[in-house]
């Protein structure tokens, strides 16, 4: 129907375009009169009427003469018909696919074509082109008019006939004359290829057509060109000269897409077609954008080894055959294939007007100056160029280019029109019948291949088909990306075929795809004959319904799938569709491979065809072979396999048809009992033929055959054309057997589902629940909330999941990263068995575990395992049949055996081991009958009742092991298996249980979920993430939509219709109906909270807490200034495609890949770094998202690590699901080249625009947020992520990664990073910034914070003040103010996120040295330090000693002269490195490479926020960082490890900290109150540290020991001076430091004593007492300086501190801590009244008067005189006027307490 109205819509439009027109005929004067008498004829189509052009040979003078109708000067320029003509613009032809024309619409008016038509015997005016050709070379040429008379009108046909010698025409000048013409034709044309490659790619002789009329239509278009070429140079020269208006066809010049695409195709054809290697495709381009020259003389050479690879000679000196000149079959085909691509990828060429000199911009396809003149009866541009030739245009320029544009859009619809009503033509007669087509392998790559149609290029476009289609059960494919080509091996007769890109050809049957939710069709190849040898028949191979399995059944409906949640028919109506084709797909392309004589798949004839209609559906019944080579043997043709039916009718006409076997029928004549020759079945040779399929006697080798009806399926029976049923036609039938096992997977949907889904509403099934939207609620089960824990601690919102899990009877347990989910639902099984009591006489196991993968079902056993309920109750784990065949063997399984290896601690809890206990005798049977039957001894063959009789015996022991089974599983407790088993294990399937636990629920298919809970009786509970990875389904050619809806999880469904008001903390349910209860897990215990943060606010709104475990874990990252564990490095390094290994010689998939080479380096250097570093290899595991890197980097890692590789996991993304591991490293792979061709280099700013606008299109998978998710979220300690920033930006997720790294300075550098990573230099700049982005450091925060309890607390800072008040003046001075000291107020630290610290120095000392050694090059290496800071060690000082002063040295000369001197060594104790000069930060600290890197990363760890109220300094004076252990070696070297964290504190300076009194004064006080409770004075402290470290007792002990006297050596080595109330304490300290160190280890076992005297007793004491007033006078200072600022809050902190320390030793305090106790107390108290804190004052106040020494002082007048003025602003007169009388005796002369006094008695009297 769209056929008849287009041509009558297209009839319309362009016969109303202009009124037919009368034009009267205009003489002229021809110049030449003589040319009638010459042997002019004409070739042009068959029943032509309009001729516009002639042709004339004269052999004696070798002169070529071609007329064309001289039109212009019948119809002058400007006339009214040229007007009429110049608006039709052309004359439009209408024909079909065969040729035939159907349409025809002239530009010119009927009188004027019968003028100008060069008809024969008629005399006309024409326009005569003549050349004279000598050698090949056109010597002369000429233009004029004449007038002519045509001889002879040939038909192509004709004409190739007559040069061909098959007729004799009546004329015997008309065949020599075309003869010659022929041979002049080679001969120019081959001279112009000599002169020009480009001219290759306009030849005639490449042209493609009918056979019986080609060599005439090239012959004819080879003079039309030279016509055109030479009018056109006319013309240029012709405007060049006159400067006038002229017109020409402009050339336009490619732009970088056009250059791109063909350096592409030439790639693709010299390494396809030439099978040598290419420039690459950058250095073709770069050729082809040099010049219009360059670009055709690259194109034509590449065309010139593509047609002499195709020629059979393959001679490197010719492109052609024979002197003739003409070219092979081949290679006018292969030229068809390559051409089609230079004309898509070449700009489209257009007329343009030009004023003067005109030339063409960037001719490829055509010389630069052509111009069309040949046609002037049917295109008005050939007309106009008629005018333009002999200067009779009377055009002005602007409507010149006016008509100019007219005709380019009007020449370019009808050729639209042309091509359209070809196409639907050909459509048409594709729904009648389908076609077999020449065709030639286009482009090809290692997954898709291009077949083209040269025979028809401008009807049909090349049609690309996935390669992995060519493939079946007895064809394998496989790729060579060295070569650019595939082969295929047929493993029936054992031969290969080579795919070569334009030289392979292939037949092709075209058809209509029929497979779609709409009934139009899509144009797709049904199949393919290969010709794998010549002396045997093709292959026949069907590609549609392995490229579109859904053929096999009904069209999705795509607008019922709206009714999938609400209808439960519906649901089982799709998701049977689904799995079905899912079902059709692995059985036409099976991923295993079978072994010949076995197959899957059977071809042959079907006898007796015929057709028979059940309404809308059609079905053959035939008679066939009733069995055929299969995996398990001989296989019988069963109900369920598909078929695939090729008709071929009368005329050659074919259709196919696919459908299933429905019904068959055995009657006793077609029946024969037969098996497999036993011969055969073991590779020998059996007497009656190599290919002996049947157990035979002496005579019988009969074919058993049966009788078959084949329905259709739902889209062919709409398709199959009316002649099928009607005629009599012919049958092949190709069987492909479906898996029983797949088959009943489908089945079970609609057999055990369906019924469980559709029933009525009021009936509460857990199962209806969790599938339909509108489905009833319920009623809750009645159980307890968790009673006591199995597994250990739970969180709140554990805790709150498992109480719904047991109180609900379906919920479900989302748990992201890291959150303990499994954990969760190993407390639930738990729980679930504790409900469940032990009881005779039960009925089967109370509770179903499922998990769709054995890795994540084993991971929850081994959990479940550490329970007290594991020890009780009967757990059984249920393996696939594949697992258990290497226990119980099975000759008819038609899967191998899976390499799946079962831990040792899970292998008793197996169903197939427990078996091989209960009954040994059972399994030695088992086996020794499939040992008999297989023959594995050797012996004779067996005799076929030998054969039967194992058989039979076999079926037997599979009946005693199948109810042993039953037996084990009906007394189990608890079953676990994955889904699938639980779908497809006969025994499980006939069961049902109290509850079905899935775990990783996400990742299963809807179906397979729904098929293992409809077991469940009462609870389904599921757990899962939908932020993770989905499921997978392999086969990847089945309907988009189908597939989509397949790849989207139950799980993800359920959770995208909760209610938004639903409650996710405590399990409650939403407001809707119909939404289930759900909780997600918030605490996560896995990433350190630098690598949460990103998929924390990414993928789960920011939801997710870091536990407090997770803040203090230790790690390895690269250094930067903030203390983020994961870096994100910006690599460049274009990606490229390879083809993955196959296992085999021929492998089942064909599969390509992505690799990154420079990424990849980065990766493996990263692993080398941290082995280097101490990090285990089971700890590290490199990641990827493409197959193709993990081999890059695994054979990277192979050549430079001597260990064993496999202990790292390299892998996909998919194989960490589940899994994590302390270091991450992550390689993206994509990067700036386009698909297989890296083509840009950088990237074009408008790629990137396209790709933004194309969003995910260009990444691949990389878009899908579930698998950046996994990648992001697998590492603890460290994670490593390698990428192109630019590329991967398009996508929203990556962007936002990229930014958060920027924002917390993760971001690196490719040449920064592999500087660190090299270890030889550091990387003096600052990490990445991109641009737009800020420095702001990104705060990561935990609810419980970084409290940690410990024994120092008195002893430190304490402030118990409110930190809400700010300090504000008061309205009047207090006439006791204090004198303020003049110190330095605190600075504040920056706060970032944690770093990691690994120190590496440790596997830098050698223990094979003695200590004597190892203490003189110690001393040699300070020697050189102290030299290089110009300062000179004394003789008498113990190295140990100096090397303690060292860093002060240092600090003083921070920037060393090195270039006078050589590098000297490291600071560091025990370091052997040396400081570089090429590394100068590190040589201004005087460290090595690797302590720099130590000590930033030391220093970043103390900027993390440790809690809202620390900075780093007062991190690193509190305990909490000596309690997470940092720098283990340093803290083991006791006080030798000053010089290390001296480096600390003056790298905190350098970074801008402030170093004050306040940080060593809480040092000071903590090593004080340490060695108070050791019983220890202050000078003794350093000695016991020292002793205890060589104790070697815990590093934690250690730490805590040692920790405030190394902080308290570095701040005095790095900080200013020493306030002077400390300075003669901490004297006491350094002298004792320093006699340590000199006495070395020598007096440490005589210090050793195991009680303390009463005199060292006192000596403590007073010690403590000294220390605590000597601090508590520094806090005095320090808030009489904070009250002089107006800080009146810090102030009160410090007054606070100091009194604590007094209050300290009130019992023993002096005379003078007690007056230093009452001036803290009512210093603090003025604070107070300046905050209006008025409690506090009073308070204050109070505690000073307590602790006066003496009365009547000045001290009893200011605590009087503050108590009642905190008294009276509370209103508490009486008590005021009390203290303020006591006061004002005290002091009389002081106005300021009379006044105040007199204000109090006033407010009395009121």
């Amino acid at each position: 129907a769209c056929f008849r109205i287009y041509r009558e819509e297209v009839s319309h439009v362009w016969h109303q375009t202009v009124p037919e027109l009368q034009a009267p005929l205009i003489d002229s004067f021809p110049e030449r009169e003589d040319l009638t008498d010459c042997s002019v004829f004409t070739v042009d189509c068959e029943g032509a009427r309009v001729l516009d052009d002639a042709l004339d040979y004269d052999a004696e003078r070798n002169i070529v003469r071609i007329h064309i109708a001289d039109v212009a000067a019948i119809v002058p320029s400007g006339s009214e018909v040229d007007d009429a003509a110049m608006k039709r613009g052309c004359t439009l032809h209408l024909r079909d696919h065969s040729g035939e024309l159907s349409l025809s619409s002239q530009m010119l008016p009927e009188p004027i074509l019968a003028a100008a038509s060069l008809q024969p015997e008629e005399v006309r005016r024409a326009i005569t082109f003549q050349f004279l050709v000598d050698g090949g070379r056109i010597v002369d040429k000429q233009l004029f008019r004449s007038i002519i008379r045509s001889r002879v009108q040939l038909s192509y046909s004709e004409a190739t006939a007559v040069m061909r010698g098959e007729n004799c025409p009546s004329q015997p000048w008309l065949a020599q004359a075309l003869k010659g013409l022929q041979e002049i034709s080679f001969a120019v044309e081959a001279r112009l290829r000599e002169e020009d490659p480009g001219a290759l790619l306009r030849s005639t002789a490449l042209r493609l057509g009918p056979a019986e009329e080609l060599p005439a239509q090239r012959l004819v278009e080879f003079w039309m060109s030279q016509v055109n070429e030479h009018a056109g140079a006319w013309l240029w020269e012709e405007s060049r000269q006159s400067h006038g208006i002229s017109c020409g066809l402009s050339f336009p010049m490619p732009d970088g897409v056009h250059l791109s695409r063909l350096a592409a195709a030439c790639s693709e054809t010299l390494l396809g077609g030439v099978g040598q290697h290419a420039q690459g495709v950058d250095a073709i381009r770069q050729e082809l954008q040099t010049s219009s020259s360059q670009c055709r003389r690259v194109l034509g050479m590449t065309l010139f080894h593509a047609l002499r690879s195709c020629h059979p000679s393959n001679q490197q000196s010719q492109a052609h055959s024979g002197v003739s000149g003409t070219f092979s079959e081949k290679q006018c085909a292969a030229a068809g294939a390559f051409l089609p691509l230079i004309y898509a990828r070449t700009p489209t060429p257009f007329y343009a007007s030009v004023q003067g000199a005109w030339s063409g911009e960037w001719p490829i396809l055509h010389s630069s100056r052509y111009y069309q003149v040949t046609s002037p009866l049917r295109r008005w541009v050939d007309l106009l160029g008629q005018h333009l030739l002999f200067r009779s245009a009377r055009l002005e320029p602007q409507r010149l280019t006016a008509a100019l544009h007219h005709y380019n859009e009007i020449s370019r619809r009808s050729s639209i029109c042309s091509d359209e009503y070809k196409m639907l033509s050909f459509a048409t007669s594709l729904r009648q019948a389908e076609m077999m087509l020449p065709s030639v392998i286009g482009s090809l790559n290692s997954a898709t291949v291009q077949l083209t149609f040269p025979a028809a290029p401008e009807m049909m476009r090349p049609v690309t088909i996935p390669l992995g289609v060519l493939q079946s059960d007895c064809l394998t494919v496989q790729y060579k990306p060295d070569k650019m080509r595939a082969t295929l091996l047929l493993s029936l007769t054992n031969t290969c075929f080579d795919l070569v890109p334009f030289a392979t050809e292939l037949r092709c049957q075209v058809g209509v795809n029929s497979s779609g939710p709409v009934p139009w069709g899509k144009l797709a190849v049904v199949a393919i004959e290969i010709p794998f040898s010549s002396s045997e028949a093709v292959f026949r191979h069907s590609v549609l319904p392995r490229q579109c399995p859904e053929i096999f059944g009904p069209p999705p409906d795509l607008r019922q799938m709206q009714r999938l949640q609400v209808d439960g028919a519906e649901w089982s109506r799709v998701w049977h569709l689904v799995k079905s084709v899912q079902v059709y797909a692995a059985a036409l392309i099976p991923r295993d491979r079978s072994r010949p004589p076995y197959f899957r798949n059977m071809a042959c004839s079907a006898e007796n065809p015929t057709w028979t209609s059940r309404g809308a559906l059609h079905t053959l019944h035939a008679t066939v072979l009733s069995t055929y080579r299969g995996l398990e043997g001989l296989v019988r043709l069963q109900e369920g396999h598909i078929a695939i039916a090729s008709v071929i009718g009368q005329r050659d006409k074919r259709w196919t048809g696919f459908g299933r076997i429905v019904l068959k029928e055995e009657t006793d004549e077609l029946r024969r009992k037969s098996q497999l020759c036993v011969w055969v079945s073991r590779g020998a040779s059996c007497r009656h033929g190599r290919d002996c399929w049947y157990a035979h006697g002496d005579t019988d080798l009969r074919p058993a055959k049966m009788k078959v009806v084949v329905e259709l399926s739902p889209s062919s029976s709409r398709a199959i054309p009316a002649w099928v049923p009607q005629e009599r036609t012919s049958v092949e039938l190709e069987f492909v057997a479906v898996s029983q096992r797949d088959q009943q997977s489908a089945n079970d949907i609609l057999q055990r589902v369906r019924p469980a889904v559709t029933k009525q509403q009021t009936i509460p099934t857990p199962l209806r629940r969790l599938l339909l939207r509108n489905a009833c609620r319920g009623t809750r089960s009645q159980h307890d909330q968790a009673r006591g824990q199995h597994l250990g601690f739970l969180n709140h919102y554990q805790q709150c999941a498992l109480d719904m899990a047991l109180r609900e009877p379906l919920c479900y347990v989302q748990g992201p990263p890291g959150t303990g989910k499994s954990t969760v639902a190993a407390q639930l099984i738990c729980h679930l068995l504790a409900d469940d009591e032990p009881r005779s006489g039960k009925h089967g196991p109370h509770l179903l575990v499922c998990a769709p993968s054995n890795k994540a079902c084993d991971r929850l056993l081994r959990l479940v395992m550490e329970s007290e309920q594991a020890e009780r109750r009967r757990i059984v784990r249920v393996y696939a049949r594949s697992i258990e065949a290497a226990s119980w063997p099975d000759p008819s399984w038609c899967w191998e055996q899976r390499q799946y290896a079962i831990q040792p601690a899970l292998q008793h809890l197996a169903l197939h081991e427990q078996v091989v206990r209960d009954d040994p005798l059972l399994h030695a049977a088992f086996v020794q009958a499939v040992h008999d039957m297989r023959g594995d001894d050797g012996g004779k063959p067996l005799l076929p009742s030998k054969l039967h009789e194992l058989d039979s015996r076999l079926k037997d022991l599979k009946a005693a092991k199948h109810s042993a089974d039953k037996r084990l599983l009906m007394a189990a407790d608890v079953v676990f298996t994955t889904l699938d088993c639980a779908s497809h294990n006969q025994s499980l399937r006939r069961m049902s249980f109290a509850a079905v636990v899935v775990d990783e629920a996400a990742q299963a298919i809807e179906a397979d979920l729904a098929n293992a809970c409809v077991a469940a009786e009462h609870k389904i509970v599921l757990f899962g993430d939908h932020q993770q990875l989905g499921p997978v389904m392999t086969e990847v050619s089945i309907f988009p939509p189908l597939r989509g809806l397949a790849s989207r999880s139950l799980f993800e469904r359920v959770v995208s219709r909760r209610s938004r008001t639903s409650s996710e903390a405590d399990g409650t349910e939403g407001g809707q109906r119909g939404t289930m209860p759900h909780v997600t897990l918030r605490r996560q215990y896995r990433m350190h909270p630098s690598i949460s943060a990103f998929p924390s606010s990414e993928f789960y709104k920011g939801e997710l807490v870091d536990d407090a475990v997770t803040i203090h874990r230790e790690g390895l990252c690269f250094p930067s200034q903030t203390a983020s564990r994961m870096a994100v490095v910006d690599v460049h390094t274009p990606h490229s495609s390879r083809m993955l290994e196959p296992d085999t010689e021929f492998q089942s998939h064909i599969d390509h890949s992505l690799c990154n080479v420079g990424e990849a380096e980065l990766a493996t250097s990263t692993v080398v770094w941290l082995l280097q570093h101490g990090v285990d290899l089971a700890s590290i595991a490199v990641v990827t998202p493409y197959r193709a890197q993990t081999l890059v980097i695994k054979e990277m890692l192979e050549q430079q690590l001597t260990v064993d590789v496999a202990a790292i996991m390299i892998g996909t993304v998919h194989l960490l699901q589940g899994e994590e591991r302390d270091y991450i490293i992550l390689s993206l792979v994509r990067s700036h080249a386009c698909a297989e061709v890296g083509v840009f280099d950088p990237v074009p700013a408008c790629i990137l625009e396209g790709r933004r606008k194309r969003k995910h299109g260009s990444v691949g998978f990389l878009a899908d947020r579930r698998m950046a998710n996994v990648a992001l979220s697998r590492a603890s300690h460290g994670l490593f992520v390698f990428g192109n920033f630019k590329v991967l930006s398009c996508v929203a997720h990556w962007a936002n990664l990229f930014h958060h790294a920027q924002n917390t300075g993760a971001t690196w550098t490719a040449s920064d990073a592999a500087k660190v990573l090299r270890g030889s230099e550091s990387v003096a700049s600052a990490p990445l910034q991109l641009q737009g982005g800020g420095a702001a450091r990104e705060e990561v925060s935990s609810d419980h914070g970084a409290e940690v309890a410990s024994g120092l607390e008195d002893f430190g800072d304490s402030d118990d003040g409110d930190s809400e008040y700010r300090s504000t003046k008061s309205d009047e001075e207090d006439a006791f103010a204090d004198v303020n000291s003049e110190e330095e107020p605190a600075s504040t630290g920056s706060v970032a996120p944690e770093m990691g610290r690994h120190d590496p120095a440790a596997s830098a000392l050698s223990p094979a040295h003695s200590s004597q050694n190892r203490r003189r090059r110690k001393k040699k290496r300070r020697q050189r330090t102290a030299r290089a800071a110009g300062v000179r060690a004394p003789a008498d000082v113990d190295e140990f000693e100096w090397s303690a002063t060292a860093t002060s040295a240092i600090d003083d000369h921070s920037r060393p002269t090195t270039e006078s001197s050589q590098p000297s060594g490291c600071l560091i104790n025990g370091c052997r490195g040396r400081v570089r000069s090429s590394s100068a930060v590190a040589a201004r600290s005087g460290l090595c490479v690797t302590h720099w890197i130590q000590v930033e990363k030391e220093v970043d760890f103390l900027q993390q926020p440790q809690s809202s109220q620390m900075n780093a300094l007062e991190f690193f004076t509190s305990p909490a960082y000596w309690q997470v252990q940092p720098t283990h070696d340093m803290v083991a070297r006791g006080l030798q490890a000053r010089s290390f964290f001296s480096a600390v504190a003056h790298s905190l300076v350098q970074k801008g900290s402030t170093i004050d009194g306040r940080c060593f004064a809480r040092t000071l006080c903590a090593m004080s109150g340490l060695a108070y409770h050791r019983k220890l004075g202050l000078e003794e402290f350093p000695e016991f540290a020292a002793r205890k470290v060589q104790d070697k007792g815990t590093c934690l002990e250690s730490a805590m020991t040692l920790g405030p006297l190394l902080v308290g050596m570095s701040l005095v080595d790095a900080g200013p001076a020493l306030p002077e109330t400390l300075a003669s304490r901490w004297q006491v300290v350094e002298s004792a430091v320093r006699d340590q160190l000199a006495r070395g280890s020598s007096s440490s076992s005589s210090s050793r004593r195991g009680g303390v005297s009463g005199s060292r007793g006192i000596h403590y004491e007073v010690s403590f007492m000294e220390d605590c007033c000597a601090v508590a006078s520094f806090w005095k200072g320090e808030g009489n300086q904070e009250i002089a600022a107006g800080h009146a809050d810090l102030a009160c902190m410090c007054y606070r501190n100091g009194m604590g320390l007094v209050d300290l030793i009130r019992d023993s305090a002096t005379v003078q801590a007690r007056r230093l106790f009452v001036d803290l107390a009512n210093n603090n108290a003025a604070a107070c009244l300046r905050l209006h804190r008025f409690q506090d004052a009073a308070s204050s106040a109070t505690e000073a008067l307590r602790a006066l020494v003496e009365h009547g002082g000045i001290a009893e007048a200011k605590a009087r005189f503050r108590r009642g003025r905190a008294q009276m602003m509370m209103r508490q007169y009486v008590e005021a006027m009390v203290d303020l009388r006591v006061a004002a005796e005290l002091s009389p002369q002081d106005e300021s307490i009379h006044s105040i006094l007199r204000e109090c008695e006033a407010h009395i009297r009121n």
